[in-house]
């Protein structure tokens, strides 16, 4: 004899749409994988890409100023993660190195990048004072000269535009 069963149908209150995501991200290939990151936070290590080349040819300008502020280009044995499914260069200085089209990936000890982001905002700091000392030497009363500026700077924040 067969067996009959009794089937019942799902409420809306009982199935949950919401559980899946149905959003779709086009992948980039210039974001350093989450682990990658703190694996060489841990090591005291910030990551960035550095552009080693313009219209195909070597950009030797770019990588010397990266050079002489400190930053080192990552080999794909410090990160075999990000070596993977990449071909890089078989010979030359950057052969070894994590590279995406027309940047490598380097790191700097996070120490120095501080460092060299403290002296950065002091330098722009005594720049400004001097443009506003300079402003300022040449006022005259009968014209005077107002500084009322006020500069900020925003990063991490995607545009906003009113349509």
């Amino acid at each position: 004899m067969a067996r009959v069963v009794e089937r019942q149908s799902r409420s809306d209150e009982e199935r949950d749409k919401d559980s899946r995501q149905n959003t779709y991200e086009r992948p980039n290939w210039l974001d350093i994988p989450d682990n990658v990151i703190e694996t060489f936070d841990d090591m005291g290590f910030a990551l960035k890409w550095v552009r080693i080349s313009v219209r195909g040819e070597e950009d030797t300008k770019n990588i010397g100023v990266r050079l002489n502020e400190g930053w080192e280009f990552v080999t794909e044995e410090e990160c075999p993660d990000m070596a993977r499914n990449f071909k890089g260069l078989d010979a030359g200085r950057l052969s070894g190195c994590i590279i995406r089209g027309d940047v490598a990936l380097a790191k700097m000890p996070h120490e120095l990048r501080e460092e060299r982001i403290h002296r950065t905002a002091e330098r722009t700091r005594i720049l400004n004072e001097a443009v506003n000392n300079s402003l300022m030497r040449d006022n005259d009363s009968r014209a005077p000269i107002t500084n009322a500026s006020k500069s900020r700077a925003r990063t991490g924040k995607a545009a906003h535009f009113d349509s």
